[in-house]
């Protein structure tokens, strides 16, 4: 739902459907783009290809979900879930395009991690009012926590 920009001899609206459905799906892309409606945020946009097998099972899950809701998916939406598209205003020679799925994908687990911590742990909520109390709640809830993930069996 965001106006992407590309900077021509001014700034051009980019049609990002448009151009998902002509580009060849053995490469990935990078472009720079103005992210905005009023305020320009010059970004990186990178673009890159999902397996047919992932965005089958992506797609799966979306009408899915969509079903659950009464709705049907547009087309456009079934086609963006062939690919992954990352934005970012980090500069390319601190991050370069190669590196940015796996990065993404390292914070995807930081996040499911907080996510777990926050809700299993309850690190949200305090039996007190007393800073010193709260600081010794929250300190005894992540100390646990290590435990827990120190002792789950992982798998290869």
């Amino acid at each position: 739902q965001t106006n992407l920009y590309v900077k021509e001899k001014k700034l051009v609206k980019f049609d990002l459907d448009k151009f998902l459905a002509l580009a060849p799906r053995d490469r990935f892309f990078e472009f720079q783009v103005f992210l905005g409606v009023e305020e320009k945020l010059q970004t990186r946009l990178i673009i890159v290809p999902v397996p047919k097998q992932a965005a089958e099972e992506r797609r799966r899950k979306l009408k899915q979900d969509y079903q659950k809701k009464g709705k049907t998916p547009s087309q456009k939406t079934l086609n963006r879930l062939d690919w992954n598209l990352f934005v970012t205003n980090v500069d390319p020679s601190v991050l370069p395009s190669s590196t940015i799925p796996i990065v993404y994908r390292i914070r995807w687990q930081v996040e499911l991690t907080f996510k777990l911590a926050k809700s299993d742990a309850q690190l949200d909520h305090t039996l007190s009012q007393k800073p010193n109390r709260v600081l010794c709640e929250f300190y005894a809830r992540l100390i646990s926590l290590c435990g827990a993930f120190r002792s789950t069996p992982r798998t290869a």
